[in-house]
């Protein structure tokens, strides 16, 4: 059966403002992306007037419109940044509803996604194919190195280009989410491995990027990552980045300062950290191997095998306390 798509967006303020028109909308306009399947893929747009006002005067947006159906979402003026989860709450709420009401599927993105060539198809081979969710991770890069990149290009990059721009500039706290990093974070949602070729995670959240609204979801509160992928009944996983290529590209402020001088990772720090800041049934989603890797590379199984270790140490002490 073929599912109609709506790709909802959270806009808001100056600087998404400038990361949206810069990457996003050239990555998801591409004509291997949305730009030709007007017939499949409506859009939603989050944002508050001036914001908007912004967005109006730039031929990506202008282009957005003759490309797609798009709604307009107004949300109150001044917006911080620090707002950013409880606002997205707001876009899960109404956008799962409007989607439940129009029975069309629902994907989730915010300013700072950035698509490379084929998602959008992918994702739409998937739900044809009877899955109600598609699940996947997106790599966590720097907005300023990876914008104007992407900008330069006007296009979305093919998963094997796109891997060698991101990696080399992934966002510091994936850094700092490196397990043997001398100076570890105080915010481990991802627990990191790399080899400098290819690089492992394991995190408590998951990416549900795509769901099918139904009455036990009307009415969801939470960021995306904590909540809609509980509700996914037939998801297909991506669990090979480069089958799914998106990036968050977020300015190097979002999580900063995310190193802890003097601070190592420990299985039970983790665990302190993870009893205040995840759902206790989150943690099971550690048992996940997430790869970002281009599809030529050969796997590493020592990385593999580090990142095994240290999770069972993490899962093993788990057990221990909630028994």
């Amino acid at each position: 059966m073929t599912k109609r798509l709506t790709v909802s967006a959270l806009v808001y303020g100056d600087e998404y403002a400038s990361i949206f028109i810069g990457s996003y909308l050239p990555s998801f306009l591409d004509p291997k992306n949305a730009g030709g399947l007007k017939d499949r893929v409506d859009f939603e747009l989050f944002t508050d007037q001036a914001t908007l006002d912004t967005l109006k005067t730039s031929d990506a947006f202008a282009r957005l419109q003759q490309l797609l159906s798009v709604t307009v979402r107004r949300l109150p003026p001044g917006l911080t940044h620090d707002q950013r989860y409880g606002v997205q709450g707001t876009q899960i709420r109404y956008g799962v509803q409007s989607a439940y009401d129009a029975g069309q599927c629902w994907m989730c993105t915010t300013a700072d996604s950035v698509f490379g060539a084929g998602v959008i198809p992918t994702i739409l081979t998937a739900l044809d194919a009877g899955h109600d969710s598609v699940i996947g991770s997106g790599l966590r890069t720097t907005a300023e190195v990876v914008t104007p990149a992407i900008y330069n290009a006007q296009r979305a990059l093919p998963a094997s280009e796109f891997f060698q721009l991101a990696l080399p500039n992934l966002h510091p706290l994936w850094l700092a989410s490196l397990w043997d990093s001398p100076h570890f974070t105080p915010i481990p949602y991802c627990l990191c491995w790399t080899d400098g070729r290819e690089l492992l995670v394991r995190k408590p959240a998951i990416d549900a990027w795509v769901v099918t609204p139904d009455k036990d979801m009307l009415g969801v509160q939470g960021s995306s990552d904590m909540v809609l992928w509980r509700h996914a009944k037939n998801p297909k996983w991506f669990t090979e980045w480069h089958e799914l290529p998106i990036v968050l590209s977020e300015p190097l402020r979002c999580f900063y300062p995310p190193w802890a001088l003097g601070q190592h990772a420990s299985v039970s720090g983790y665990l302190e950290w993870a009893r205040i800041h995840i759902a206790p049934d989150a943690i099971k989603n550690l048992e996940t191997v997430w790869r970002f890797a281009p599809a030529h590379l050969p796997r590493n199984p020592e990385l593999r095998t580090q990142s095994d270790s240290v999770i069972s140490d993490i899962l093993k002490a788990h057990a221990q306390v909630v028994a």
